[in-house]
């Protein structure tokens, strides 16, 4: 397991998931991947509500 699967970035926070899941690709071997919840998407959502002022503001150089 990667030092992501498992895991949500969330502001710059690993944040744990609650638990993996498995995926079934066509071909290949699946890969497991961390569960969201209500909860985790609610604090993701606000933490990019928070910096959407700050990111909207650079240039397209930065």
């Amino acid at each position: 397991m990667g030092p992501a699967q498992g895991r949500h970035l969330i502001a710059g926070e690993w944040v744990e998931g609650e638990g993996t899941f498995r995926s079934s690709p066509w071909t290949g071997e699946g890969r497991d991947f961390a569960l969201g919840s209500p909860a985790l998407v609610d604090r993701a959502v606000q933490a990019a509500e928070a910096a959407f002022p700050a990111y909207a503001a650079l240039s397209r150089e930065a």
